[in-house]
């Protein structure tokens, strides 16, 4: 990979003008189960330089090789298209088999660990620049001039839990830390420390809060309800005793006001 890194990097000093990039992203749940992307990203000026077909075949054969089994996708970003491949691996061990052999002089990682307990999730490891160094001989432009704006090699990992301690170069809009590989020589210590313990339930508070907040509504609308009855047991009582009322005589006693008459 390291080899083809530099091919790469070579091809966009020569075509300053296009940009292209390579991502190496890796998320691992609070489980250990562990998800690896790798996907080229070209714009259209590079891209045309390959009559519009797919130029991750510079990272191997079939363009995969880097994600062995892994499932093929193709994704749209303004003017960038990204080719890759995903897969799911059981644990981070497995992972680590695959892209970070100390022994193999093409991996993109001298070294990677990954250690995870109930409490706590620690990343560290270090990436590496291809071996080889980019020669100004043959090409009309320094390469000093290679910035992530023409290319960018990055390695992005979601940390389980709430992310405490990094020396990422960037933090994405979901959290994700971000560390730029080198590209012209030179290696870089990567290092993230996550929390578990107060990241795991941080639903359960929601929930409860939500139960609550849905309750004391409840609680509310039947007392309302409660009372606009009782409100009308009492309007409809009052109605009822005015129309059925027994009509008093002059000198107080019950009866038709002619019996007074009568006794007279």
């Amino acid at each position: 990979m390291r080899k083809a890194l530099f091919l790469l990097a070579a091809l966009a000093i020569v075509l300053s003008a296009c940009r292209a990039e390579i991502n190496i992203a890796v998320d691992v749940s609070e489980t250990g189960e562990t998800v690896v992307t790798v996907e080229m990203g070209a714009d259209e000026e590079f891209q045309a330089l390959f009559g519009g077909e797919d130029p991750s075949e510079l990272l191997g054969e079939s363009g995969l090789d880097l994600v062995p089994e892994g499932e093929a996708f193709t994704r749209t970003e303004g003017d960038m298209t990204y080719w890759g491949a995903q897969r799911t691996y059981s644990s981070f061990e497995e992972f680590e088999a695959d892209f970070a052999d100390p022994d193999d002089p093409d991996s993109a990682f001298t070294s990677l660990s990954f250690a995870m307990d109930e409490n706590e999730a620690v990343l560290e490891g270090t990436l590496a620049a291809p071996d080889d160094e980019i020669s100004t001989e043959g090409l009309p432009i320094d390469p000093s001039v290679l910035t992530a704006d023409i290319f960018a090699v990055n390695f992005i990992f979601d940390m389980p839990g709430s992310v405490k301690e990094h020396n990422a170069d960037r933090v994405l809009g979901e959290g994700q830390l971000l560390w730029e590989i080198p590209i012209v020589g030179g290696e870089k210590e990567i290092f993230a420390r996550s929390s578990l313990g107060d990241s795991s339930l941080w639903w359960v508070w929601i929930i409860l809060g939500v139960l609550l907040i849905l309750l004391v509504a409840a609680t509310i609308g039947v007392v309302m309800a409660s009372r606009r009855k009782t409100d009308k047991a009492l309007a409809a009582a009052d109605e009822e005793g005015t129309d059925g009322a027994v009509v008093k005589s002059t000198d107080g006693a019950d009866g038709d006001p002619s019996d007074g008459d009568k006794g007279q």
